[in-house]
């Protein structure tokens, strides 16, 4: 009988023991899930890209995750009965809920990123296309032309990277590309505005070369050196335009042999050069220089802006050849030789011909480019 009362007391701790274990147990359980649960929120934020674009907020829940790890280690390692995990628990959910805030800061992130790329980008575009379609044909020094080759090797490189989603590089290199592309652009700018000051000049006399045209009865060519074209004028009305191109140094007025300029002034054909009388198909010689190119050579020279060996030169044309798509004559203006055709039978010798840096002004051409 004494030895069943013994046993009641025993039994009664060994159930309790039991109990406390299978509670113990179940805490363990209930943590392990909670604690798949913070790995796979961290998997999640690490797919999500927080290590790259929340990276602080990804360490912290790492962090808390390894203190989730940590106190469990340490619990697990005391007796079952004075485990507690409740300081687990807290740091899993401190874990779960810093995953979730770096998935959420890295979209957000990630976002802004795409979108400053995508400006950046736009930006670094429109300053190409101005570039392209305005300012290429300029011409420039080998330190700007260096200049714009830059950019156009670091823009390549950043979409490279954008493909990669590393969009933090890619801004990089378009914000690197941009001050290359603003240094090239800036200086034709300014020397685009600069060579527009004589624009009121030009205006007046394609004025009265059309005007003239019109009260004369008479033809009239009009070469736009900067919109590279060759208008053709019959009593004052356009009846003809032609594409062409120019001397490598267009955009300053001549000023000796050999400088590569094409003239700007008011000329009259003096010869129409056919039947191998030329190299370049057929031209109509102009009677460049004429008494204004020879005063302004003369003071050019006498100031000092024209060294002291240099000749005011001659023999410029409207000659064939053309449509290389580049400037490339000693100062003469290019047709093609179809357009050479044309322009060459509906002129005589006589003919006056009006060459200025542009019929229209400068703010025609920046609103069509930009």
């Amino acid at each position: 009988m004494k030895k069943y009362i013994l046993f009641i007391p025993i039994f009664l701790i060994l159930l309790v023991l039991f109990f406390i274990y299978q509670k113990k147990s179940n805490e363990n359980d209930a943590l392990l899930e909670q604690i798949a649960i913070v790995r796979k929120q961290i998997v999640e934020s690490r797919n999500n890209n927080a290590h790259s674009f929340a990276p602080l907020d990804y360490k912290k829940a790492l962090a808390a995750y390894d203190s989730t790890m940590f106190f469990w280690n340490i619990e697990n390692e005391k007796f079952f009965i004075v485990r507690d995990y409740s300081l687990c628990h807290q740091w899993a959910d401190k874990a779960v809920d810093l995953a979730g805030e770096a998935s959420l800061k890295s979209d957000n992130n990630l976002g802004n990123l795409r979108a400053e790329f995508q400006q950046t980008k736009l930006r670094v575009e429109n300053e190409l296309e101005l570039h392209q379609l305005f300012y290429n044909k300029i011409p420039q020094p080998e330190s700007i032309r260096k200049s714009f080759t830059k950019t156009s090797i670091l823009y390549r490189e950043a979409l490279l990277l954008s493909e990669n989603n590393d969009h933090q590089k890619s801004i990089e290199k378009l914000n690197a590309a941009l001050l290359y592309l603003l240094k090239s652009n800036q200086y034709c700018h300014d020397k685009v505005k600069a060579y527009f000051a004589d624009f009121q000049a030009w205006s007046n006399l394609v004025e009265e070369g059309i005007s003239n045209s019109k009260k004369q009865k008479v033809t009239c060519v009009i070469v736009d050196k900067f919109g590279r074209n060759c208008f053709l004028y019959k009593n004052g009305v356009l009846v003809k335009s032609y594409d062409i191109e120019l001397g490598e140094n267009w955009m300053v007025n001549k000023k000796y042999q050999g400088d590569l300029a094409t003239p700007e002034g008011k000329y009259r054909i003096v010869d129409k050069k056919q039947n191998g009388r030329t190299k370049f198909y057929k031209a109509l010689l102009i009677d460049y220089p004429n008494e204004n190119d020879k005063e302004r050579f003369e003071k050019n020279r006498l100031n000092g802006s024209i060294p002291a060996r240099k000749k005011i030169g001659g023999l410029i044309e409207l000659h064939g050849h053309g449509g290389k798509g580049a400037d490339w004559t000693q100062g003469c203006v290019a047709l093609s030789d179809s357009d050479m055709d044309d322009l060459y039978a509906r002129v005589v010798i006589g003919t006056p011909v009006i060459i200025v840096g542009s019929v229209k002004p400068l703010n025609f051409y920046i609103k069509i480019n930009r």
